[in-house]
């Protein structure tokens, strides 16, 4: 991008103009920080804060009286720089949500993309983690977990916990969607379920309801003699996002229908005797489940 190339021709002109210098010059920014492939890291991440950061750092130095030669012409590339530097940040949002790239074919491959799921002006837009290869792609990952989880208040992301880690969490509550993938990390297995009415739904809108609320699923990759259903929970005993079999009746966040039978696909209740992950098995209790780390997205 523009951007590299224009901070590396910066370096290398600060070079011959530190060695003009009367006297050994301690940088008050660290150099090595600004190596190409950091930038390029800042440049794909969409984070151009972190480089506006280390141009003010530049300028500081610069602007010390022993940067006397090619002093303006310096200043005044920097500047040029500190308008580019806010460009990837703009451009960097693609889409409102993962399958706006797919489908745009501005996929990248899996990643991490900066979405706004509102298409505003872009202050609440957000990093989220896209699997572009499962079942076609486009999948916007909301978290993984191999416990309990929140994710109608767990919504930030933290470079601490990358995808596929336990305590990946990104916004979900606004994507709008038809059809949910789990991923089970232990196997690799994958499974997604489609909203047999294809009309989106958001969870923010929809926490708490039965699985009524939504109506019957298709399954692939797992039990084809069970439509599914979908619950989306905010409740002390369970909270998260639950996939399993429809058997005659429709289940509530604290009442699973005494379902001994269908595919489970949850985290953890609250409960002890409902605790663990499920993929793929019942999970009602006397079944005891341990712990795995599973994904959830939308798409």
């Amino acid at each position: 991008m523009v951007v590299k190339e224009t901070v590396l021709f910066l370096l290398l002109m600060m070079l011959p103009v530190a060695m003009e210098a009367k006297g050994p010059v301690k940088p008050r920014v660290s150099l090595p920080n600004l190596s190409a492939s950091s930038l390029a890291q800042e440049d794909d991440a969409g984070n151009g804060e972190s480089l506006q950061e280390d141009i003010k750092e530049i300028k500081k130095l610069v602007q010390q009286k022993r940067f006397r030669k090619k002093r303006k012409t310096v200043l005044k590339l920097l500047d040029k720089l500190s308008v580019k530097a806010a460009e990837p940040c703009k451009s960097r949002v693609q889409g409102k949500v993962c399958n706006d790239i797919k489908e745009q074919a501005d996929s990248r491959g899996d990643g991490m993309y900066l979405l706004d799921p509102d298409g505003g002006n872009q202050s609440n837009a957000f990093q989220a983690y896209c699997d572009m290869t499962s079942y076609g792609g486009g999948w916007t990952m909301c978290y993984t977990t191999d416990d309990k989880v929140k994710p109608r208040t767990e919504v930030t992301y933290s470079s601490k916990f990358p995808y596929g880690t336990d305590g990946y969490r990104t916004n979900c509550n606004n994507i709008p969607f038809t059809e949910i993938i789990f991923i089970d990390h232990q196997t690799g297995s994958k499974t997604y379920f489609k909203r047999k009415s294809n009309l989106p739904i958001t969870a923010a809108a929809n926490y708490g309801k039965t699985g009524s609320a939504y109506g019957l699923w298709d399954g692939v990759g797992t039990n084809k003699a069970y439509s599914y259903q979908l619950l989306i929970c905010d409740h002390s005993f369970y909270s998260g996002f639950f996939v399993s079999g429809y058997t005659n009746c429709y289940k509530q966040c604290n009442n699973w229908c005494g379902d001994r039978k269908s595919s489970y696909f949850r985290t953890a209740s609250t409960d002890l005797r409902y605790k663990g992950v499920a993929f793929n098995t019942n999970g009602h209790h006397p079944n005891v489940l341990g712990n795995r780390l599973i994904s959830v997205g939308l798409r």
